[in-house]
């Protein structure tokens, strides 16, 4: 297992390498921005619609799935939130924005490809509902525990009010949250798509691994950029992407084996390596957006997914491997 994960993950690091040398050339230097909005608002989303509309839902979706997620991702944020605290010196803004640094896993851009290239088309449904649910968890839940931690005294915006905003936001707004949900109606429905339409989310969809990848490349730089600056506690950054690459991955597992012990293999692999994802580079914009020094969560960037290409293997070969 550790040897055909390896084989497979060190061509999706070589695209993502690519992308940070030609981040560096004049051509590309401006186009991250452009290029990591093809990806998420059309390639992505028509990868993923494919994905689930070509899907086999007659087993439908293990109810296990989402319920491992969303209690690792719980007892995992706590876990690290709770340790950082006693740990280090760190205001609570600091301290939770570390700890989305830690659980924010790049589960769309390089989760799905990862998935895909492992287990081949017959991970398809499995890797879009796996990125769809660590993605809810996150960009709703997330935001509205950093809000409550983070607000400020004077006018103050109501509970109720900002969860509509985040929903709206993180749901109503996301292309991948329609694609997928629309790819699950044609699937469920029988529904045959014309064939221009077909060949259309085929060539879009082509674009979609190594666009995503390529694009993790192009946004490393920013990262990287700001971790040369220095002047950052290693401890914290240390423990969170530990904590990110081992801990998580080894806590999903533990659950799955009490909750769903049955869970078939493709579903068991594909929770469990979404949780061992690298953090995502789109942690750095919420870290700028929510605290302000988004130094720490830039070196937790470029750590995971530098060991990534190792650690994924590791995690397959570990709690994967004899399943």
């Amino acid at each position: 297992m550790f040897v055909d994960v390896l084989v497979r993950v060190i061509p999706l690091f070589l695209v993502i390498l690519i992308g940070y040398i030609a981040s560096r050339w004049h051509k590309f230097s401006a186009a991250e921005a452009a290029f990591s909005a093809f990806v998420f608002h059309i390639a992505l989303p028509a990868l993923l619609f494919q994905l689930a509309a070509r899907s086999d839902l007659s087993t439908g979706v293990p109810a296990a799935v989402p319920i491992v997620i969303a209690l690792a991702a719980g007892i995992f944020a706590a876990l690290v939130f709770g340790g950082l605290r006693l740990s280090s010196k760190g205001s609570a803004r600091e301290t939770m924005t570390t700890t989305m640094s830690a659980s924010y896993g790049n589960v769309s851009y390089l989760g799905v490809p990862l998935v895909l290239g492992v287990l081949g088309t017959a991970g398809g449904l499995a890797a879009s509902m796996g990125q769809l649910f660590h993605n809810i968890i996150f960009m709703v839940i997330y935001p509205m525990l950093h809000g409550m931690i983070a607000r400020e005294r004077g006018p103050e915006v109501s509970f109720w009010n900002q969860m509509r905003a985040v929903i709206y936001q993180a749901l109503l707004k996301n292309p991948v949250v329609w694609a997928v949900t629309l790819g699950l109606v044609v699937s469920s429905a029988n529904l045959t798509m014309p064939q221009p339409l077909t060949a259309l989310t085929d060539v879009l969809a082509g674009a979609a691994a190594p666009g995503a990848l390529f694009a993790i490349g192009l946004s490393m730089r920013r990262a990287v950029r700001v971790l040369r600056e220095g002047n950052l506690r290693l401890g914290p950054i240390g423990v969170a992407a530990l904590a990110k690459l081992a801990l998580l991955p080894a806590l999903t597992a533990l659950l799955l084996v009490w909750i769903s012990p049955d869970l078939p293999l493709v579903w068991k692999a594909t929770v469990v390596l979404m949780a061992g994802m690298p953090t995502s580079a789109t942690a750095f914009v919420l870290a700028q957006a929510n605290n302000g020094d988004a130094r720490p969560t830039a070196a937790i960037i470029v750590v995971t997914n530098a060991a990534a290409f190792l650690t994924l293997p590791l995690v397959a070969q570990v709690f994967i491997s004899g399943s």
